[in-house]
């Protein structure tokens, strides 16, 4: 393809930050939701720490499923001209 027959170019961008930001947005609510009706003793550690650690990871997740989602969301943008 000779040059002169390029009229435009255009670039393909993912967005997996946006995707991250809103996963974890809602992995954080799904997992303050997951842990709010579980009750710990005062002084508790152990059952403290697990909720803490189950939020956490069900938050994430969150961002994980979120930048995969936003990286696979494509936009094009044209660069030239």
């Amino acid at each position: 393809m000779p040059l002169t027959g390029i009229d435009s170019v255009w670039v393909s961008r993912g967005h997996a930050g946006t995707g991250a930001l809103v996963g974890g947005l809602i992995g954080a609510v799904v997992g303050v939701a997951a842990i709010s009706g579980r009750s710990c003793q005062l002084g508790d550690s152990n059952c403290i720490a697990g909720a803490s650690l189950a939020a956490t990871g069900i938050m994430l997740s969150g961002v994980l499923v979120g930048a995969l989602i936003g990286d696979g969301a494509k936009s094009w943008e044209r660069r030239y001209p």
